[in-house]
């Protein structure tokens, strides 16, 4: 059987994924598609805009065989270790025999051969790695550079987008997302499922999430700890937590908060994961937990007539491989604590607030 793995995160889940989801099943003529997606907490350094069981069950009914979860620990980083973990949990899946993602250049691009004595440079690596490379292809080269230093058998798809990725533009997820939070509905821009599903969120006050309830919680955080615990939280490199420490003590509003602490060295998407991870108490020990392999792969859903997936991945992967919150919380061990710790903090970001621990009651999704 020939499998597909898409790295994503659908928030939330609109036409170009549908699109995406359909030319891999087309043009790699996979029987199945599995997408690995992230959680509660999203790359951008931001809450997600629904639940991951929200988007997890839209992504099935709009053509996802398997949803799994990436691990927040991996959603909460860089592009580089975002990628890392993902292909690192295709590889450990052990069914999957295509990666494929989307970029914006017409062709694959190439790879220098003077790699080292540009990374010397200091260029970042999709710029030291690639000639041809566009800004908003960094995901593409980390999936390439990810898969190389795995030594990956996966195959690769690409394709190419229409419209930047997360650009603004109306039917692109940020261009959702704001024109949402302003009071417009461009549901024309999802497909069915995920239009019900976002209607369903809004009615029952489930989206978006809050801004100042956010706000409060990392400023709670950040002025409850010190700086040398501070430290300790993942991304705080450089004097990073000396200047969350003297911001938190200023700001009285988020957007305030990130513009005080993000410089030219500290770029905005750096500052929102860093607090994000402070909100979490992500640790740098969680991220060495995770390094080199992860430590489980959760399924949060599957289509009912793929439910053999479940078994050839749980007999074919090279990790355990889970269906139930509950069996988690006794074996997953500290990151899945931190991934419970993420699910009930998002549900009180809701503007109307959510129980905690759905991790260990919602069970697993089949359509």
């Amino acid at each position: 059987m020939k499998i597909a793995g898409i790295i994503a995160e659908y928030n939330p889940f609109h036409n170009g994924h549908a699109r995406h989801i359909e030319q891999t099943r087309l043009q790699t003529g996979a029987e199945s598609v599995i997408c690995l997606m992230s959680g509660s907490f999203v790359q951008r350094g931001e809450p997600a805009f629904m639940d991951k069981f929200a988007r997890a069950r839209a992504a099935l009914e709009a053509g996802a065989d398997m949803v799994l979860e990436l691990p927040v620990i991996y959603s909460l980083q860089a592009a580089r270790y975002f990628a890392l973990g993902g292909v690192r949990i295709f590889n450990a899946l052990g069914v999957v025999s295509v990666l494929s993602f989307g970029r914006e250049g017409e062709e694959l691009p190439e790879m220098r051969p003077d790699l080292s004595e540009r990374l010397k440079e200091g260029k970042s690596f999709p710029a030291a790695a690639f000639k041809r490379a566009q800004p908003n292809d960094m995901l593409a080269a980390e999936y390439l550079r990810a898969m190389q230093e795995t030594d990956s058998a996966m195959e690769i798809f690409w394709l190419k987008r229409r419209g930047a990725h997360d650009s603004g533009e109306a039917d692109s997820a940020l261009g959702i997302r704001k024109a949402i939070r302003s009071g417009r509905a461009p549901f024309d821009a999802l497909p069915e499922p995920s239009a019900r599903a976002l209607r369903g969120q809004l009615a029952l006050n489930r989206a978006p999430w809050q801004e100042e309830e956010l706000f409060r919680l990392i400023s709670a955080r950040a002025r409850a700890m010190s700086a040398e615990q501070l430290k300790s939280i993942l991304g705080a490199d450089e004097g990073l937590e000396y200047r969350l420490k003297r911001a938190a003590e200023e700001a009285r509003g988020l957007e305030e908060l990130i513009n005080l602490v993000k410089t030219k060295r500290y770029t905005r998407a750096r500052v929102c994961r860093f607090l994000m991870c402070v909100l979490l108490g992500a640790e740098k020990e969680h991220a060495l937990l995770a390094n080199g392999q992860p430590p489980y792969i959760r399924c949060l859903g599957v289509r009912r007539e793929k439910k053999d997936l479940l078994s050839l991945c749980a007999q074919a992967g090279a990790l355990p491989f889970y269906t139930s919150g509950a069996r988690l919380k006794r074996e997953g061990g500290e990151l899945f604590n931190l991934e419970r710790r993420a699910s009930d903090i998002y549900e009180l970001l809701l503007p109307a607030p959510g129980r905690g621990g759905r991790d260990m009651t919602e069970g697993l999704i089949v359509l």
